[in-house]
């Protein structure tokens, strides 16, 4: 395969477009067949306008146009609209999907006998992107893909996880955009069953954790996992309307880059598989020290205990470097309750005898910070923080 097939859909009015899933295209509609995969049997139809482009993953294609009757609106004749240009081009003039020949993109392994699901592999060492199928044109309806994400090359004492982000976009002026008829970023309970949507789980089988369901957006949140396998999948339904609005500095579809890196194996940065979300931290080992979060995305509702235990007449103090809760839009916390909380006790809130609650932070509440520590290295020393920046156990 030397070239792919673009085809630009001028004008579009075919049949009526009814539903997402059932009986959509009572009228008419076309359908697309990519050489050498198999037929994903979706339908496009209704009107459309703007940019509606499709580029093929093979060098060969077949288009379907079927016409059962025309609707009221069309039976004047002047309803039904089909015009097209197509054009094929080169391999390596499809940058926007490649890359150049500077900066390849790897799309993953095709898995044979499917339409789009992949294997991507070895990406701490190559530029992996995970591409909505016929990227950057309309995706196909119909389909299904499961993008497998796996780093079999971790170094002694590492741990590797995936991270999965909006991809900084090359060329000016074009920007991914998933799901083109809603700006809002929209996941779990939000989604219905009509919506195309995209899920990531945290491993490579279909049973494993669900860390997002999204549905649509200008831009997707960034996911890591909590190992070195993940996997993501890609719906859409059976009918849908070539319909892509302005400004067509817009993509249909998405991109993804793929970023690959390793955590100490011994350390809090991730849960181990099977564990829960819980340390302890003892002055046996070190009277001191720095503690932070996980690196990779938590499921709902997890919640995570941090076990600080000194001696007999140790005072336990702490200091937040850095405190930060993503956008509680992504998650509806409409309902005014504190859905993302921190909360500090005096105690062991596991044993039988009443601990005090000594801080509580949720929403844009947040401990106070010596952030300023952030920026010690080893040729700047800063300044200690003070004891108004402390949140130690009551005496």
């Amino acid at each position: 395969m030397n070239t792919t097939s673009k085809i630009s859909f001028e004008s579009f009015s075919v049949g009526s477009f009814e539903s997402f899933t059932t009986t959509g295209c009572p009228n008419g509609y076309i359908s697309i067949k990519e050489a050498n995969r198999p037929a994903p049997g979706g339908k496009w139809c209704g009107s459309s306008w703007g940019y509606t482009v499709y580029y093929s993953e093979t060098s060969s294609i077949n288009l379907t146009l079927v016409v059962e009757k025309l609707s009221q609106e069309q039976s004047s004749g002047y309803g039904f609209e089909f015009k097209l240009s197509y054009k094929f081009l080169r391999l390596a003039d499809a940058r926007i999907r490649y890359g150049n020949q500077t900066q390849r993109s790897y799309r993953g392994k095709l898995s044979i006998g499917s339409y789009c699901d992949r294997l991507l592999e070895g990406c701490s060492r190559r530029n992996c992107r995970i591409q909505s199928p016929n990227y950057p044109g309309i995706y196909p309806r119909n389909v299904s893909c499961h993008y497998r994400v796996r780093e079999k090359n971790v170094p002694s004492g590492k741990h590797a996880l995936i991270a999965i982000r909006q991809a900084n976009y090359r060329y000016k002026g074009h920007i991914p955009k998933f799901d083109n008829s809603d700006k809002m970023l929209r996941i779990w309970d939000h989604c219905n069953t009509m919506q195309d949507y995209i899920e990531i789980l945290d491993g490579w089988s279909t049973s494993a954790t669900t860390l997002a369901h999204l549905c649509s957006g200008e831009t997707i949140p960034e996911i890591i996992s909590s190992g070195p396998e993940l996997l993501l999948k890609f719906h859409t339904s059976p009918f849908g309307n070539p319909f892509h609005p302005l400004p067509l500095s817009y993509l249909p579809g998405f991109e993804l880059e793929v970023e690959v890196f390793f955590v100490k194996k011994e350390s809090p940065t991730y849960i181990e598989p099977g564990k829960k979300c819980e340390f302890v931290v003892t002055a046996f080992d070190n009277a001191t020290g720095h503690l932070e979060s996980p690196r990779h995305s938590l499921p709902p509702n997890t919640t995570c205990h941090y076990h600080f235990r000194g001696h007999a007449r140790d005072v336990v103090w702490i200091s937040f470097m850095k405190y930060y809760v993503t956008s509680e839009r992504m998650n509806d916390f409409n309902s005014g309750e504190c859905d993302v909380q921190l909360q500090i006790w005096d105690g062991d809130i596991r044993s039988k005898n009443p601990v005090q609650l000594i801080g509580q932070f949720c929403k844009d509440d947040k401990p106070k910070l010596c952030d300023h520590t952030l920026l010690r290295n080893s040729s700047r020393i800063t300044r200690p923080c003070g004891s108004t920046k402390f949140i130690k156990q009551p005496k």
